[in-house]
């Protein structure tokens, strides 16, 4: 059966493409949007940390008694170094001038782009850098979250579940040695 010119031998179709560019990639940076930051004026920032004893048992002081004062703990310095991260962009003139389809133009979508990719770096980096002083030529890294974590660390195999009860004795463990641990003061990035 004869049906003339139809598209599946038609080269001159045109293709159909939508004006549209649909994004999936994570873009969440908790981390980054929920610390402080302050301003570093030196590539070696420090801040003030300060211990102070939780009690762990009730105490009391008999009526007209005189006080007895214990020893004074003054404050302890912390420090981390900066980091510089970018994420450069580059469009060519003829790139920024031809008709695309999706994002009428492609110099602000590329730089929108690169600062969701800068702001995704930096979140990784706050969490997992490590500390590297650098040197001529190579990069400084900060100390990231996981690396000023020293305690109440945990590791599980991968897979396996714990328990209520396990839970319940990982938050007491963690009251008990934080009684015994430094109260930390003052931004810990810049």
């Amino acid at each position: 059966m004869a049906f003339g010119l139809i598209t599946y031998q038609d080269a001159s179709r045109r293709e159909d493409l939508l004006d549209v560019l649909t994004d999936v990639s994570p873009d969440e940076t908790p981390l980054l949007t929920l610390f402080g930051t302050s301003t570093a004026r030196g590539t070696l920032h420090e801040w003030l940390k300060r211990a102070i004893t939780r009690p762990s048992s009730v105490s009391s002081a008999a009526e007209g008694a005189d006080p007895t004062f214990a020893d004074l703990t003054a404050p302890s310095r912390v420090v981390n170094v900066t980091h510089i991260i970018n994420q450069p962009v580059q469009i060519s003139r003829t790139e920024q001038r031809v008709t695309v389809a999706g994002p009428s133009d492609p110099w602000a979508f590329q730089k929108a782009d690169a600062l969701r990719q800068l702001k995704l770096k930096m979140e990784y980096a706050i969490l997992n850098s490590t500390n590297a002083s650098g040197s001529s030529g190579v990069a400084r890294t900060m100390t990231g979250v996981d690396a000023f974590i020293t305690s109440m660390v945990t590791g599980r195999d991968s897979g396996t579940s714990f328990s209520e009860q396990e839970l319940n004795d990982m938050g007491a463990d963690a009251y008990t040695a934080l009684s015994r641990q430094s109260i930390r003061y003052g931004s810990m990035y810049c």
